[in-house]
Parts: C-alpha cells; structure tokens; sequence
C-alpha cells in the first residue's frame, strides 16, 4: 500500500516572549547608535563658546586709576526686577584655524564680553545678543570677584548661580582681588596660554610654597564652609601693571568679607591645616647677624587636638618637619662647614622656633579679627562632642579665648649635594 504524499510544511509560529525580546533588541541596537555617535547633541566644537573665566564687580565700580569706569550703553537691559548692582564679564575662548591663522603671540586667544544687572542668570543669557554662538560653562576654570563686591553684600548672592547651575564644576579655582576683577580678564599672560587657564593654573603651585592658599579653595570647597557655618578660605590675586601675583587670601565669615591675611600669617595658617607638601623656611642665624639659612620642608605632620580641663578649652598643637638645608648665605667665612653635626641641631632649633612664633603670631590676629580659620570648632565637636554641645551657641564668644600650646620639631635629613 502507498504511503500518501506530505502535505506542504506549516510556517512555524514564534512564540510571543520571542517576539517581544527581537523588539528590545531593535529598540536597544538604535539606542546604542544614538548615544555612541560622538557629538550627539548635534553641536561641534566650533559652534560653541567655551567660557574660561568670569570676573564679578559693581556696576559702579573703580578702576586702579581711581577713575569710574565707563559702562558702554549696550552692555545693560531693561530689567524687570531689581537694581543694576554687578558688572558680570565672561572671558572667552578664541577657536582659530591650525593653519594660516595668526602666529604665536599675534594675537589674544580669548576676548571678553561683559554685562551689567541684578540677575547674574539674567545677565548671562542678555550676553547671547553679543555672541555668534551659545555660550557653555563645562570648561570654565577661574572665578574673580573683586573685593568692593563682597564688602556690600557678601558673596552668597553672587555664588548661588555657581552651585545651581550644572555646567559649573566644584575644581573651579575661585579669588579675590582689591582692584577690578575684570581687568584679570583683559591680563595677557607671558606664556602664550589663555588667561583664565593661566590663572587657575598658578593655583597648582599652592602645595610647594606657604604663601599661596590653594587647598580646599576651590569652588566646592567654599561651598561645604559656607554650608557648614565655617570661615572660607579665598587666595587673594593682584594685578599691578603688567604683573599678576597670588598669596595671601581673604577670609570671609557668614558669607561676609572680613579681611585679609598677608603670606606671613597665610603661612601660620597652612602650618596648622597641614596642607603644603613642600615649602621654604627662612631664618637668620642667631649667632652671626647677617647670615641666613633656608630650610625646606619635604615632609609635614600636624597633631591638633582638643582638650577640656575644669570647663576650661585649650588645643595641643604638635607639628613634626622634614627636610633639607637648602641655603646658607653667608657674609663672611664663619660657619663654612654648615652641613656638619654641630651646626645642624642650631638650624633645627631656630626653625622650629620660627615656626611656633609663625603659628602665635597668626592665632593672636585671627583671634582678634573672631576668625577661626584654623578650623578649631570641627576638631572640638569631632574630638569631643559634648564640649561642642556646651559651647556651640556661643562659640564667637569663646573662640578668642581659646590657647593653643605650640611644640614643633624640626628634623633635617639633607645638606645639598655640594657639602
């Protein structure tokens, strides 16, 4: 008997997971194509304004001449709130060809565009009627208030924009300057970069030296201090002629501007915050007037600590130095083996003697100007929690009554290579 012939195959059904899982996967193979396309906000780099450094003043404020400087009619709005109290300028980065383009040191690689109003918000998007593309903040790395800014109102009306927009990093490096911000704007550095890079990275230099305060200055580090009711730090920059130094800071309490410290008393304080790597200690020689030694510090250990004795708060301060003698000048031929074992334990004692005179002499102004920037109430409620509590509601009170007892050691490893 014949077998019957097969009838034609039945197209298989794919099951309905199936079908859903092919979709996912679709949806997933475009998604990935979208998001790994590079640019895929659709804007190039040329399209784009990259803000490096914004400089914040009075709209009615003086330039170094004494003279008021003149707002151009243009730079202003009609606004809808407020007084036009702040002057905001934006220096901005120039985009120009590789190749027949204008040679090194032709030309500036940044122009600046400024403002004037209450909204520093507002003030920034009326700046898009002086530019050809959208202004951006990502690569942003100075922030320049000028002291009379500060002195008015304090720095809290001007910051808010800094920590709401999203575009601004915490790395930004911030200062205060006693003349006109925007001038460091219009400062032409000698190396051929960009300003506002030149200026931030002088900050990078805080950690060989004690005159610079660059650690825990920057944007977001001034945040936390304001947030937590502490005194922020702010290195103070000048510009005299064709000259821009760092060093020293400004000290600002409440949000409120209340004085500056000079690179002798910003060295005290970096003595005590444990925040320099390296740095140079100059002393003269006790026995020979005249003759100066340079000691410099490779390796820092600081010990601040609290106690309470009879409800009486008082700190221990212990501070242990490395390093090497690296100068001996001298005005005659005494002291020549300056490197040898007699001399050295002269040079350790009168460094640390400097140090501990440093470190009184910056507690003593500090305490006068009701400034803790030593950061002694963090250590007490870390330390000691229920003598935080006893005093918290009136710390401005007993702040200035508060001794600290100073031991340093100094601890030379080193003499140069030539002895």
């Amino acid at each position: 008997m014949k077998k019957a012939a097969p009838g034609p195959k039945r197209p298989a059904r794919n099951c309905p997971w199936q079908t859903k899982a092919l979709a996912a996967l679709a949806a997933l193979v475009v998604l990935l194509s979208l998001i790994s396309g590079g640019c895929w906000d659709l804007r190039e780099l040329q399209d784009r304004h990259f803000v490096l450094a914004m400089a914040v003043d009075l709209a009615d404020e003086t330039g170094q001449s004494g003279h008021e400087k003149g707002i151009n009619p243009l730079e202003t709005y009609t606004q809808t709130a407020g007084e036009r109290k702040y002057r905001l300028s934006l220096q901005i980065l120039k985009f120009t060809s590789s190749s027949g383009g204008p040679q090194r040191g032709e030309e500036s690689k940044t122009f600046i565009i400024s403002d004037t109003g209450a909204s520093m918000f507002d003030m920034i998007r009326d700046m898009l009627g002086q530019s050809s593309k959208a202004i951006y903040f990502e690569h942003m790395q100075t922030v320049i208030f000028s002291e009379a800014v500060v002195r008015q109102a304090g720095i809290r009306p001007v910051f808010d924009l800094l920590l709401r927009d999203p575009e601004m990093r915490w790395r930004i490096k911030v200062f205060i300057t006693p003349g006109q911000a925007r001038s460091l704007l219009e400062f032409t550095p000698p190396t051929d970069e960009a300003g506002g890079i030149f200026l931030a990275n002088i900050m990078e230099n805080h950690s060989r030296t004690f005159h610079i305060a660059g650690a825990a200055t920057d944007l977001g580090n001034i945040s936390q201090a304001l947030d937590a009711g502490n005194v922020a730090l702010i290195p103070r920059i000048d510009l005299a002629g064709k000259v821009v130094k760092v060093g020293g800071l400004a000290l600002l309490k409440a949000g409120k501007f209340i004085g500056y410290l000079d690179e002798y008393m910003t060295r005290g304080v970096k003595y005590v915050r444990g925040t320099s790597k390296s740095g140079p200690i100059t002393i003269d020689c006790p026995e020979h007037p005249g003759n100066v030694w340079s000691f410099e510090m490779s390796d820092h250990r600081t010990k601040l600590e609290p106690h309470m004795v009879n409800g009486q708060i008082y700190f221990t301060l212990n501070i242990t130095m490395r390093g090497t003698l690296a100068e001996s000048l001298r005005l005659d031929d005494q002291d020549k083996k300056s490197g040898n074992q007699m001399q050295l334990p002269k040079v350790e004692q009168t460094v640390a003697k400097q140090i501990v005179k440093n470190i009184q002499d910056s507690q003593k102004l500090l305490q006068d100007m009701n400034a803790d920037a030593f950061n002694l109430k963090t250590k007490l409620k870390a330390h000691n929690p229920k003598a935080w509590a006893a005093v918290k509601d009136r710390w401005d009170e007993v702040f200035p009554t508060i001794p600290i007892y100073v031991s340093a050691e100094v601890i030379i490893r080193g003499i140069g290579e030539h002895e």
